[in-house]
């Protein structure tokens, strides 16, 4: 993952397209395999997490089996990236 999307703006775009089915998604920023410690829980390392130009936060998993990730995992990662991500005020 490090090795094939770092510094390929323009990859991981067209993937992200790909998989949303879209053509008008523009990337702002991406971070590969960032590291996010939680101080209570697990910690998690998200594959490629996203921000579009709209501030949208998208997280791609890739999974090495053809096994689907469990429904608890991603629900788990999904509120990491919300408290991680959440504007202050």
């Amino acid at each position: 993952m490090r090795i094939l999307f770092k510094d390929n703006k323009e990859l991981v775009q067209r993937i992200l397209n790909i998989l949303l089915n879209r053509t008008d998604i523009k990337i702002r920023k991406y971070e590969i395999q960032k590291d996010m410690k939680q101080i209570l829980s697990r910690s998690i390392i998200p594959d490629i997490v996203i921000e579009d130009t709209d501030g949208n936060i998208y997280d791609i998993e890739v999974e090495r089996s053809a096994k689907k990730a469990p429904v608890e995992r991603l629900r788990y990662y999904a509120s990491v990236l919300d408290v991680e991500y959440a504007k202050k005020t």
